[in-house]
Protein backbone atom coordinates (compact mmCIF):
# COMPACT_ATOMS: atom_id res chain seq x y z
CA UNK A 1 0.00 0.00 0.00
CA UNK A 2 2.84 2.40 0.87
CA UNK A 3 4.55 1.73 -2.47
CA UNK A 4 1.31 2.37 -4.35
CA UNK A 5 0.77 5.64 -2.48
CA UNK A 6 4.31 6.79 -3.23
CA UNK A 7 3.92 6.08 -6.94
CA UNK A 8 0.55 7.85 -7.12
CA UNK A 9 1.97 10.93 -5.41
CA UNK A 10 4.94 10.96 -7.77
CA UNK A 11 2.74 10.70 -10.82
CA UNK A 12 0.73 13.63 -9.50
CA UNK A 13 3.92 15.72 -9.45
CA UNK A 14 4.53 15.60 -5.69
CA UNK A 15 7.19 13.00 -5.01
CA UNK A 16 6.97 12.11 -1.32
CA UNK A 17 10.05 11.38 0.75
CA UNK A 18 8.11 10.73 3.95
CA UNK A 19 6.24 7.53 3.12
CA UNK A 20 9.23 5.46 2.08
CA UNK A 21 12.96 6.04 1.56
CA UNK A 22 13.82 5.94 -2.12
CA UNK A 23 17.01 6.38 -4.09
CA UNK A 24 17.96 6.71 -7.72
CA UNK A 25 21.32 6.21 -9.42
CA UNK A 26 21.96 8.01 -12.69
CA UNK A 27 24.90 7.24 -14.99
CA UNK A 28 25.96 9.60 -17.79
CA UNK A 29 29.22 8.78 -19.52
CA UNK A 30 31.82 7.75 -16.94
CA UNK A 31 30.15 9.62 -14.08
CA UNK A 32 27.41 8.39 -11.75
CA UNK A 33 25.35 10.33 -9.23
CA UNK A 34 23.01 9.14 -6.48
CA UNK A 35 19.86 10.95 -5.32
CA UNK A 36 18.13 9.99 -2.06
CA UNK A 37 14.64 10.93 -0.90
CA UNK A 38 15.52 11.19 2.81
CA UNK A 39 17.85 14.07 1.87
CA UNK A 40 14.96 15.81 0.09
CA UNK A 41 16.22 14.46 -3.23
CA UNK A 42 19.56 16.23 -3.00
CA UNK A 43 22.70 14.61 -4.33
CA UNK A 44 24.12 11.87 -2.12
CA UNK A 45 27.36 10.95 -3.94
CA UNK A 46 29.34 11.40 -7.15
CA UNK A 47 31.49 8.63 -8.68
CA UNK A 48 33.80 8.64 -11.70
CA UNK A 49 34.90 5.36 -13.33
CA UNK A 50 34.17 3.55 -10.07
CA UNK A 51 36.11 6.04 -7.93
CA UNK A 52 34.09 7.81 -5.25
CA UNK A 53 34.64 11.56 -5.59
CA UNK A 54 32.04 13.04 -3.26
CA UNK A 55 31.54 11.35 0.10
CA UNK A 56 28.22 9.45 0.39
CA UNK A 57 25.72 10.33 3.10
CA UNK A 58 27.34 13.68 3.75
CA UNK A 59 25.54 16.99 3.24
CA UNK A 60 25.07 18.11 -0.36
CA UNK A 61 22.76 20.72 -1.83
CA UNK A 62 21.41 23.82 -0.12
CA UNK A 63 21.11 24.70 3.56
CA UNK A 64 20.42 27.79 5.70
CA UNK A 65 20.98 28.52 9.38
CA UNK A 66 18.27 30.66 10.89
CA UNK A 67 17.80 31.58 14.56
CA UNK A 68 16.04 28.23 15.02
CA UNK A 69 19.01 26.31 13.57
CA UNK A 70 19.83 24.59 10.28
CA UNK A 71 17.12 23.98 7.68
CA UNK A 72 17.64 22.13 4.38
CA UNK A 73 19.35 19.11 2.79
CA UNK A 74 19.35 16.23 5.27
CA UNK A 75 18.93 18.47 8.30
CA UNK A 76 15.87 17.45 10.30
CA UNK A 77 17.00 18.24 13.84
CA UNK A 78 14.51 21.13 14.13
CA UNK A 79 11.67 18.98 12.76
CA UNK A 80 11.30 21.58 10.01
CA UNK A 81 13.25 20.26 7.04
CA UNK A 82 12.21 21.28 3.55
CA UNK A 83 8.48 21.82 3.08
CA UNK A 84 6.30 22.20 -0.01
CA UNK A 85 8.58 19.73 -1.75
CA UNK A 86 7.81 19.23 -5.44
CA UNK A 87 10.24 17.17 -7.56
CA UNK A 88 10.15 15.98 -11.17
CA UNK A 89 12.68 13.70 -12.88
CA UNK A 90 13.49 13.44 -16.60
CA UNK A 91 15.65 10.88 -18.42
CA UNK A 92 16.51 11.80 -22.02
CA UNK A 93 13.58 14.21 -22.00
CA UNK A 94 10.98 11.78 -20.62
CA UNK A 95 9.53 12.19 -17.14
CA UNK A 96 9.85 9.14 -14.85
CA UNK A 97 9.26 8.01 -11.28
CA UNK A 98 12.33 6.79 -9.32
CA UNK A 99 12.27 3.02 -9.10
CA UNK A 100 15.71 2.19 -7.68
CA UNK A 101 17.21 0.76 -10.86
CA UNK A 102 20.34 2.54 -12.17
CA UNK A 103 19.54 4.57 -15.27
CA UNK A 104 22.23 4.84 -17.95
CA UNK A 105 21.19 7.84 -20.04
CA UNK A 106 22.61 10.62 -22.19
CA UNK A 107 20.94 13.37 -20.16
CA UNK A 108 19.19 13.56 -16.81
CA UNK A 109 17.27 16.49 -15.33
CA UNK A 110 15.71 17.09 -11.95
CA UNK A 111 13.46 20.05 -11.24
CA UNK A 112 12.83 20.70 -7.58
CA UNK A 113 11.02 23.36 -5.60
CA UNK A 114 10.92 23.57 -1.80
CA UNK A 115 10.67 26.00 1.10
CA UNK A 116 13.42 26.38 3.71
CA UNK A 117 11.50 28.19 6.47
CA UNK A 118 11.43 31.76 5.05
CA UNK A 119 13.06 31.06 1.68
CA UNK A 120 11.79 29.32 -1.44
CA UNK A 121 14.44 27.60 -3.53
CA UNK A 122 13.87 26.45 -7.10
CA UNK A 123 16.74 24.03 -7.69
CA UNK A 124 17.56 22.16 -10.87
CA UNK A 125 20.14 19.57 -11.84
CA UNK A 126 21.12 18.96 -15.45
CA UNK A 127 23.48 16.00 -15.83
CA UNK A 128 25.15 14.85 -19.06
CA UNK A 129 28.44 13.10 -19.91
CA UNK A 130 30.75 13.90 -16.98
CA UNK A 131 29.16 17.35 -16.45
CA UNK A 132 26.80 18.40 -13.68
CA UNK A 133 24.99 21.75 -13.84
CA UNK A 134 23.19 22.95 -10.70
CA UNK A 135 21.04 26.07 -10.61
CA UNK A 136 19.44 27.62 -7.54
CA UNK A 137 16.93 30.49 -7.57
CA UNK A 138 16.23 31.88 -4.11
CA UNK A 139 13.06 33.87 -3.33
CA UNK A 140 12.73 35.50 0.11
CA UNK A 141 9.14 34.88 1.23
CA UNK A 142 9.17 37.23 4.23
CA UNK A 143 11.62 39.46 6.07
CA UNK A 144 14.15 37.20 7.74
CA UNK A 145 17.71 36.97 9.01
CA UNK A 146 20.14 34.25 8.00
CA UNK A 147 23.23 33.38 10.03
CA UNK A 148 24.79 31.11 7.40
CA UNK A 149 23.68 30.20 3.90
CA UNK A 150 25.23 27.64 1.54
CA UNK A 151 24.36 26.57 -1.99
CA UNK A 152 25.85 23.74 -4.06
CA UNK A 153 27.58 21.96 -1.15
CA UNK A 154 30.03 19.29 -2.33
CA UNK A 155 31.87 17.05 0.17
CA UNK A 156 34.82 16.15 -2.07
CA UNK A 157 36.74 13.10 -0.83
CA UNK A 158 40.21 13.11 0.70
CA UNK A 159 41.75 12.00 -2.60
CA UNK A 160 41.57 15.68 -3.58
CA UNK A 161 44.72 17.12 -2.04
CA UNK A 162 44.98 20.43 -3.89
CA UNK A 163 42.73 23.15 -5.25
CA UNK A 164 43.09 26.21 -7.43
CA UNK A 165 40.91 29.29 -7.11
CA UNK A 166 40.58 31.22 -10.36
CA UNK A 167 39.64 34.82 -9.66
CA UNK A 168 37.48 36.98 -11.90
CA UNK A 169 40.61 38.83 -13.08
CA UNK A 170 42.25 35.55 -14.13
CA UNK A 171 44.72 35.35 -11.24
CA UNK A 172 45.10 32.00 -9.45
CA UNK A 173 45.42 31.12 -5.78
CA UNK A 174 46.43 27.61 -4.70
CA UNK A 175 45.23 25.61 -1.71
CA UNK A 176 47.16 22.63 -0.32
CA UNK A 177 44.75 20.67 1.86
CA UNK A 178 47.61 18.60 3.32
CA UNK A 179 48.96 21.79 4.89
CA UNK A 180 45.63 22.77 6.40
CA UNK A 181 44.76 21.75 9.94
CA UNK A 182 41.84 19.38 10.39
CA UNK A 183 38.57 21.34 10.63
CA UNK A 184 40.30 24.43 9.21
CA UNK A 185 38.28 26.49 6.75
CA UNK A 186 39.04 29.25 4.25
CA UNK A 187 36.67 31.83 2.78
CA UNK A 188 37.51 33.41 -0.59
CA UNK A 189 35.58 36.03 -2.56
CA UNK A 190 35.71 37.03 -6.22
CA UNK A 191 36.23 33.48 -7.49
CA UNK A 192 34.80 32.44 -10.85
CA UNK A 193 36.18 28.87 -10.99
CA UNK A 194 37.52 26.24 -8.60
CA UNK A 195 39.71 23.30 -9.69
CA UNK A 196 40.03 20.31 -7.36
CA UNK A 197 42.92 17.90 -8.05
CA UNK A 198 43.32 14.23 -7.11
CA UNK A 199 46.91 13.61 -8.34
CA UNK A 200 47.15 9.89 -7.55
CA UNK A 201 43.91 9.13 -9.40
CA UNK A 202 44.64 11.74 -12.11
CA UNK A 203 41.16 13.20 -11.70
CA UNK A 204 40.18 16.87 -11.76
CA UNK A 205 36.84 18.40 -10.78
CA UNK A 206 36.31 21.85 -12.28
CA UNK A 207 33.48 23.95 -10.82
CA UNK A 208 32.54 27.16 -12.65
CA UNK A 209 30.20 29.73 -11.14
CA UNK A 210 27.75 31.81 -13.14
CA UNK A 211 25.86 34.68 -11.53
CA UNK A 212 22.37 35.02 -13.01
CA UNK A 213 20.94 37.49 -10.48
CA UNK A 214 23.35 38.58 -7.73
CA UNK A 215 22.43 38.44 -4.07
CA UNK A 216 22.33 41.74 -2.15
CA UNK A 217 25.42 42.94 -0.34
CA UNK A 218 28.02 41.93 -2.91
CA UNK A 219 29.78 39.60 -0.47
CA UNK A 220 29.24 36.16 -2.01
CA UNK A 221 32.10 33.74 -1.42
CA UNK A 222 33.35 30.18 -1.64
CA UNK A 223 34.10 28.31 1.57
CA UNK A 224 36.74 25.56 1.65
CA UNK A 225 36.58 23.29 4.69
CA UNK A 226 39.14 20.57 5.37
CA UNK A 227 37.33 18.13 7.65
CA UNK A 228 39.93 15.39 7.25
CA UNK A 229 37.37 12.91 5.91
CA UNK A 230 36.53 15.30 3.08
CA UNK A 231 37.43 18.64 1.47
CA UNK A 232 34.12 20.44 1.41
CA UNK A 233 33.33 23.19 -1.07
CA UNK A 234 30.41 25.52 -0.35
CA UNK A 235 29.13 28.57 -2.22
CA UNK A 236 27.90 31.27 0.14
CA UNK A 237 25.56 33.75 -1.66
CA UNK A 238 25.32 36.07 1.36
CA UNK A 239 27.06 36.34 4.74
CA UNK A 240 25.09 36.77 7.96
CA UNK A 241 22.47 39.37 7.04
CA UNK A 242 18.84 40.42 7.02
CA UNK A 243 16.92 39.71 3.83
CA UNK A 244 13.81 41.58 2.73
CA UNK A 245 10.67 39.87 1.45
CA UNK A 246 10.56 39.71 -2.34
CA UNK A 247 14.34 39.62 -2.79
CA UNK A 248 15.40 37.19 -5.52
CA UNK A 249 18.87 35.93 -6.42
CA UNK A 250 20.05 33.09 -8.64
CA UNK A 251 23.31 31.27 -9.32
CA UNK A 252 24.53 28.35 -11.43
CA UNK A 253 27.44 26.03 -10.77
CA UNK A 254 28.78 23.75 -13.51
CA UNK A 255 31.04 20.90 -12.37
CA UNK A 256 32.99 19.00 -15.03
CA UNK A 257 34.88 15.80 -14.20
CA UNK A 258 38.10 15.19 -16.11
CA UNK A 259 40.26 12.13 -15.63
CA UNK A 260 42.41 9.25 -16.73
Amino acid sequence: MKKLLTVLLALAGAVSYSTEVQQQKIKCGDTEILLVSRHYWNLNSIDYKGVNLCRPRSFFGNVVRFKCGWVGTGHKENKIGETGLDVKFFADGKEFVPAGKTLDVKKFEMKKSSVLLDLKIDYTISFSANKLVEQAKVTVLKDTEVAQFYLFMHPWCGIFTQAECVNADGSIESIDFSRMAKKQSLTKRGISRVNYYAPAEKITAVSTLRTITPAPGGKSAFLFWNRGVDRKLYFQPVPRMKLSAGTVFEYELTTAIEGK
